[in-house]
């Protein structure tokens, strides 16, 4: 299923009205997974490869740039993103959410 966006009323606060808060390249991934991580540290993302190559997967989030690495042909990949100084630490991760050494 593609990501639902919902459109909802402006509320009191610091944020800008309007912005993105993550955008994918390159265009030949599919966003299967965007959850908090079950140990409720960071998020969790999942990416499918559709193009049949090795690509490596870019990541524009919350106005950090991050490059995630590579994802194999066809392949499904995880990553686990935190909060770190200054940005966004990500750390590649299996289907359980455990760190791939």
């Amino acid at each position: 299923q593609p990501p639902v966006a919902l459109l909802v009323p402006p509320k009191p606060g610091s944020l800008p009205r309007q912005s993105g808060f993550a955008e994918m390249t390159p265009d030949t991934l599919d966003l299967l997974a965007l959850k908090p991580a079950e140990t409720g540290d960071g998020w969790i993302l999942r990416l499918r490869e559709t193009a049949g190559r090795t690509t490596t997967a870019q990541l524009r989030w919350l106005g950090h740039d991050l490059t995630l690495g590579e994802v194999a042909p066809s392949a499904m990949a995880t990553w686990r993103l935190t909060p770190a100084a200054g940005g966004w630490q990500t750390t590649r991760v299996n289907a359980a959410e455990e760190a791939i050494t």
